[in-house]
């Protein structure tokens, strides 16, 4: 096990998954190996849902379904996410509301149709429809070996090192449910020790795998049973989620700063993230 913090509580914050798909108004794009890579203009990224999806808490080492939320939260992180083909691409931002890099790589071939609102609960500094960012969408990697980290863990990164995790646990299901094959370790690095291995970082990132791993429809019983303290593997056939192709997601995250301070509450999910109260999943 990682070392834990005792003085730090532990993590509380709401989380929202919305299930997102390409505009089929502009041309698909590739990258250089013929591989489907995800749009990057303004509205080539699309919410599914009518409404909007409901938001979960996470308090006291356990996730629950809140529905809407009343209150204003101070937004966290956001983060987009495409699976296609065992392969997971991701964007730090709201896709469906930003263009992506150049934001040209995909020709419009539709006119242009105004979506439905945006609902409400977004913080006062997300991203107008306007905003752009001149990172692309990159592919999952791990940043490892990771300093001053003895139990030889990966963090997960659109700008790592590598393209596989560095060292997982024999005989963990943990890594094999959140991890298309090409993700996992080397067949060779798969025999750690009992506490050694496994991945940590950004929370939506960590909430994303275990969306995408499962079907639309399992992704609310997956958050409510499987967040814990550290992943619990959840009963769901593997892979059935990465099977569906181009399915993409937007995870976002919030803390409540109304029971502690900005600065605290903050503090209590990047311990969760950097692994301070136990490997996410090994």
């Amino acid at each position: 096990m990682a070392t834990s913090s005792s003085s730090i509580p532990s993590p509380h914050f709401f989380l929202q998954v919305e299930q997102m798909r390409p505009s089929q108004d502009f041309e698909p794009r590739y990258d250089g190996q013929g591989h489907w890579k995800p749009p990057n203009p303004l509205g080539s990224n699309e919410l599914i849902q009518e409404e909007a999806a409901s938001w979960y808490e996470f308090d006291n080492w356990h996730a629950r379904a809140v529905g809407a939320l009343d209150d204003e939260k101070y937004d966290y992180k956001t983060f987009s996410f495409y699976s296609n083909e065992g392969r997971i691409w991701m964007w730090e931002g709201d896709a469906t509301s930003s263009r992506i890099g150049d934001g040209v790589s995909n020709r419009r071939i539709r006119p242009r149709v105004t979506g439905r609102q945006r609902h409400a609960n977004r913080s006062s500094s997300d991203e107008s429809e306007d905003s752009a960012h001149t990172d692309d969408w990159a592919q999952l990697s791990f940043l490892w070996p990771i300093p001053q980290d003895p139990l030889h863990r990966s963090r997960i990164t659109r700008r790592g090192n590598s393209r596989q995790v560095r060292l997982q646990q024999r005989n963990s299901i943990g890594l094999y449910q959140l991890l298309p094959e090409p993700y996992r370790a080397a067949s060779d690095q798969r025999h750690g020790a009992q506490g050694h291995g496994g991945i940590l970082g950004d929370l939506p990132i960590l909430i994303a795998l275990l969306a995408l791993s499962v079907l639309p429809s399992e992704v609310g019983g997956a958050l409510v049973n499987c967040l814990r303290r550290t992943y619990r593997p959840h009963q769901y056939n593997i892979g059935r989620g990465w099977a569906q192709p181009q399915r993409g997601i937007v995870v976002r995250t919030l803390c409540d700063t109304d029971r502690d301070s900005d600065d605290l509450a903050i503090q209590r999910v990047e311990a969760y993230e950097m692994g301070r109260f136990g490997t996410f999943a090994a």
